[in-house]
């Protein structure tokens, strides 16, 4: 599905991602973990472009995205839920979901339904101001916000950053949830433990380079990670 070749990309003169390759298939969970400013981040950033200069391919379902605006990465299938959640405060629930859905042509009710059966709490709060919820709540208002365009790749940046531990698990949930509906899903992450019991495979990022990649229960092994983190 997307696949990264000897990816670097630049801050100004400063090299974030230094030759990186990595690539996620239909239906796995991925994640990236690392201790910050490792480049799982930056890694996600240079995808969308929002990086300064950047070598190397991205490739999305066999076609070259390099360079692409994010606005049509969406349109091509991938969609971005950032850290800090990003959903519009002085809005409804409803509104911020149906607005992720602007470039819906027809199905949109039947769109909306489908992510209300996920996120059932949403049903009585849809005329609610969106800045009211809880953290764990605003965190699956604008997962919601991110399907409502159906994409085949979802990627989460930091989606437990400031949640309860109840709403980390039920938000964890969902997402093996999506992915079980067909959704490839990227995990960016602090929480290592959360991630790796969640995803199919796992990255390891220091440095700005990968310095592991294989299946995340691997990594769930605390001495093999302390040996690799050192």
């Amino acid at each position: 599905m997307l696949e990264a070749k000897n990816l670097t990309a630049f801050y100004g003169p400063l090299k974030a991602l230094d030759s990186v390759s990595f690539k996620i298939s239909d239906h796995e969970i991925i994640a990236f973990i690392g201790p910050n400013g490792s480049g799982k981040s930056t890694a996600v950033k240079t995808i969308f472009g929002f990086v300064d200069k950047i070598d190397g391919e991205i490739i999305f379902n066999d076609r070259n995205i390099k360079g692409i605006p994010p606005n049509e990465l969406v349109n091509q299938g991938i969609s971005l839920v950032p850290d800090g959640k990003r959903i519009f405060s002085s809005l409804t629930v409803l509104d911020n979901i149906v607005l992720g859905g602007y470039l819906l042509k027809k199905g949109r009710s039947e769109q909306i339904d489908k992510i209300l059966d996920l996120f059932p709490q949403m049903r009585e709060k849809l005329h609610q101001r969106a800045g009211t919820l809880s953290g764990g709540e605003q965190q699956m208002l604008a997962i919601g916000k991110a399907l409502m365009l159906n994409p085949a790749l979802l990627i989460l940046d930091e989606p437990s950053l400031g949640l309860s531990p109840n709403y980390i698990n039920i938000i964890y949930e969902k997402i093996k949830e999506i992915n079980n509906q067909g959704t490839a899903v990227l995990i960016i992450e602090q929480n290592i433990e959360k991630a790796l019991e969640c995803a199919h495979r796992a990255y390891l990022f220091r440095l700005g380079k990968i310095i592991f990649e294989g299946p995340s229960k691997s990594l769930l092994d605390p001495e093999i990670r302390k040996s690799l983190l050192r």
